[in-house]
């Protein structure tokens, strides 16, 4: 089984699009989001709906996180987000240390960050090690 698509809730969805594009490579699409002024984005088999929610929905989803395939792509995701001034925190608190850590799931160690995008959803970044 697979996640079809995550709809994500924007007051602005032009910079969400933006954001999404720039910080983790998703492609815009001609596909129709179900809304209207909504934008359907697509990265390997990972589909994202922006869809424009009032301030009051918002954050929508609270958070989600995206696995890369290797460290590498971690470090440059990384990077990414540390060029895009996006302050990389260790855990899902804003509060939390800048940087990264590492968590143990089971059986699984990962390395993984957290960043905000423009509408306040949290995100995760992580890769298995």
């Amino acid at each position: 089984m697979i996640i079809n698509h995550l709809i994500v809730g924007s007051q602005d969805v032009p910079a969400s699009t933006q954001f999404y594009c720039e910080f983790l490579g998703f492609k815009t699409t001609d596909d129709d989001p179900g809304a209207k002024g909504g934008q359907v984005l697509e990265h390997d088999q990972c589909e994202l709906l922006i869809i424009p929610f009032p301030q009051e929905k918002l954050p929508n989803p609270a958070h989600f996180a995206f696995e890369v395939s290797t460290l590498d792509e971690f470090k440059r995701v990384l990077q990414k987000a540390e060029t895009m001034d996006l302050s990389p925190r260790s855990m899902p608190s804003k509060a939390s240390a800048p940087g990264t850590t590492e968590f143990v799931r089971g059986k699984n160690k990962y390395q993984l960050f957290y960043v905000y995008d423009p509408s306040g959803v949290n995100l995760e970044v992580m890769v298995k090690l």
